[in-house]
């Protein structure tokens, strides 16, 4: 396409110039671009404007997204042309001419709106001069020092002194009628938060000076067993000694709790903590979703010793608990047998694990609350009743012993291998004293013999561990020892995950082993081991960083403590003391904070 441009340029003393330019392209492009043919050096012209093209029909022009061009003063988007048209071009003016000879069409191009103009007229609309409004700078100063002074301290403070005691308590507890309680409310910077509105009516109780900020002493008053964040005698530098409460703990604030949870408060330390702190064994961490390190559980390593090591989940740690406890085999969807059953009973994580009040933890598991109405303990089919007491090794082989003795003493055990004076009939004649010796040495070789076998040592090795003695009967249990809490440096809210099945996080029903540490990891399990089931969830696949988006925003205060328990007190108080064997009585007096 062959297209004259002829170029107008109006100057400042009133002449006009004219550039010619002849262009041959397929399609013209106007704008900003360097690489348009023709060039528009405007700011307020974008790279590629419009486009001139010729198609069946005639000429047409096409605008650009988010263009500003106008044909014959309407907005378009697209048009054809005509001898005579004129296309706005931003703040160029485009007019349609007939085309000279040789040429298949022809314009000429003007800045018709100088970036100057606009400026200068922008300005002139946007000048105000406060001496057009009435007063000069002086007297509105004065007027509005007197309207604030007047509403904002005589108001509250003649309302204040003249009224009743009564009226103040009033408000304090949430009456805003009149015009005396939104006096008082001026002078309010905020709502009370919610714990702290029980004596929300007692301002004195925190400001015990006028103008001067909450001292930690009233803190303290209440708050006295509050802990610091790390043992301070080790990690000096995280005492928060130069901090006062409220520089974390603001009031006022409306009825959320006055709890700082801004994510980096905790990881400006926690970023390069591995660095600053090697001595923590901690891991560096800024945010949930992005860089939080797998979880570590505390597992049980040495059952006897009752020795706990703190071991990554992507190590695959062993809890050596002294139990054997298959899940798989307690949850098999046909059911378990049962004594008191007629058919098998299907369970499900709920009939073990109960929530504790307030559903954060669960009550631990015990044998009499659990386990004990399908495990009987029984070890003799002639007597029943006859149960090995659970908890006691020593005392469950001493009930053994006595039961077959007293059997042996009564008669009527009936067995063929039995001797005779033990299968009599109970209750005929005393028994002289060979037969008694005969009952008893009767009695101590089937008491051996079923602490020996399958419903002696064999009832106690179904779940627990057995550590073998000298004699086949000097056998001995592995205490059980169970970690309470696996995340010691963490704390889950399972009450706040009820909706969630227990199978999406805990891989329980494929795992045949108790020394299987059934925990979430950071991601989703996908055959990451042959016990987890490959929809286990991870945390991340809900729970992402501060500024999630598609996720569940949860902070560091979400799952970790700043306040440790444990540790020494952040304040000392009157009472205040350091845990027992601690190793100095650290008063918080002085040093450095790092946050």
């Amino acid at each position: 396409m062959k297209i004259f441009v002829s170029n107008i340029v109006r100057k400042a003393r009133g002449g006009v110039a004219y550039r010619d330019n002849a262009v041959d392209a397929p399609a013209v492009r106007f704008g900003r671009g360097a690489d348009c043919e023709v060039h528009l050096p405007d700011p307020r012209v974008l790279l590629k404007h419009a486009t001139l093209e010729a198609r069946a029909g005639g000429v047409f022009i096409d605008a650009s997204p988010s263009a500003e061009v106008t044909v014959n003063g309407a907005a378009a988007t697209a048009a054809k042309l005509n001898v005579g048209d004129k296309v706005g071009l931003g703040p160029y003016q485009l007019e349609v001419l007939a085309p000279p000879e040789g040429q298949e069409f022809a314009v000429s191009l003007e800045l018709v709106r100088p970036l100057g103009d606009d400026l200068d007229e922008l300005k002139q609309r946007s000048s105000a001069r406060i001496d057009r409004v009435g007063f000069g700078k002086r007297g509105w100063s004065y007027g509005l020092f007197a309207v604030i002074a007047l509403v904002f301290f005589l108001w509250p403070l003649v309302t204040f002194l003249t009224r009743p005691a009564a009226d103040h308590a009033s408000l304090m507890q949430g009456d805003s009628r009149g015009f005396i309680a939104a006096s008082d409310k001026l002078w309010l910077s905020g709502e009370i938060s919610g714990p702290h509105k029980f004596f929300g009516d007692k301002c004195e109780g925190c400001h015990q000076s006028s103008f001067v900020q909450v001292k930690d002493e009233a803190c303290i008053s209440c708050h006295e067993k509050v802990t610091h964040h790390v043992d301070v005698v080790k990690f000096p530098d995280a005492s928060f000694a130069a901090e006062s409460c409220q520089s974390c703990h603001k009031e006022h604030n409306g009825v959320r709790e006055a709890v700082l949870r801004d994510q980096n408060f905790c990881a400006s330390c926690h970023a390069t903590i591995e660095k600053t702190a090697a001595a923590a064994n901690l891991l560096n961490a800024t945010d949930f979703g992005r860089d939080h390190p797998q979880f570590r559980p505390t597992v049980v390593t040495d059952p006897v010793a009752k020795k706990l090591e703190r071991i990554s989940l992507d190590s695959k740690p062993k809890e050596m608990s002294g139990l054997k406890f298959p899940h798989d085999k307690h949850l098999n969807p046909n059911g378990v047998r049962s004594p008191d059953a007629a058919k098998p009973v299907v369970m499900n994580c709920e009939n073990c694990h109960v929530p504790e009040s307030g559903g954060v933890l669960f009550k631990q598991v015990s044998f009499e609350a659990n386990c004990q109405s399908c495990h009987l303990l029984q070890f003799e089919a002639q007597a029943p009743e006859r149960r090995m007491p659970h908890g006691k090794p020593a005392e469950a082989l001493q009930a053994i012993k006595d039961a077959y003795s007293s059997m042996a003493l009564r008669g009527g055990y009936n067995a063929p291998t039995a001797p005779e004076v033990v299968r009599r009939r109970p209750g005929l004649q005393p028994l002289t004293a060979p037969e008694r010796l005969e009952a008893l040495a009767w009695a101590d070789s089937k008491a051996n013999e079923t602490i020996a076998g399958h419903f002696g040592k064999g009832r106690c090795a179904e779940c627990h561990v057995i550590s073998e003695g000298a004699t086949p009967t000097t056998w001995d249990v592995v205490p059980a020892t169970v970690a309470k809490r696996w995340l010691t440096k963490g704390q889950f809210d399972h009450g706040k995950h009820r909706d969630v099945a227990c199978e999406s996080c805990h891989g329980a029903r494929n795992s045949s082993s108790a020394q299987d540490v059934l925990l979430p990891g950071m991601k989703a399990m996908k055959s990451v081991d042959t016990l987890a089931a490959p929809d286990i969830k991870g945390c991340q696949d809900c729970h992402g960083g501060e500024r999630a988006a598609n996720k569940v925003p949860s902070t560091c205060i979400s799952c970790h403590q700043f306040h440790v328990d444990g540790m020494p007190p952040m304040r000392k108080g009157k009472s205040a003391s350091l845990p027992v064997g601690h190793p100095v009585n650290v008063a918080f007096t002085g040093g450095s904070a790092r946050q």
